[in-house]
């Protein structure tokens, strides 16, 4: 149980670090299989400052609790990395 919400908890911290860093080439040429190129069509939401700290600063914490969830893993401690899980990612 534990090894499937830690997995479940990596997995979308993964997806949203991923997402955020593809909306910063909002407006950008994309990429699409073999040699063809398409304009990426997604509008930028902008977030008041206060909101964009609080966004940055959440996600910083969440990598960091990803680094701690490996460490444990690297050491075998499963229940250590199911805890950080637990308890730093939402």
């Amino acid at each position: 149980m534990c090894r499937s919400i830690l997995l479940a908890a990596t997995a979308g911290a993964i997806i949203v670090s991923a997402g955020w860093a593809s909306a910063q080439h909002v407006g950008h040429q994309s990429h699409q299989g073999h040699g063809t190129t398409t304009m990426d069509t997604r509008e930028l939401v902008k977030f008041p400052p206060q909101m964009i700290e609080h966004t940055l600063a959440n996600m910083r914490d969440h990598l960091l609790a990803l680094q701690e969830i490996n460490d444990a893993l690297a050491q075998g401690l499963n229940d250590k990395a199911a805890k950080v899980a637990e308890e730093r990612l939402e």
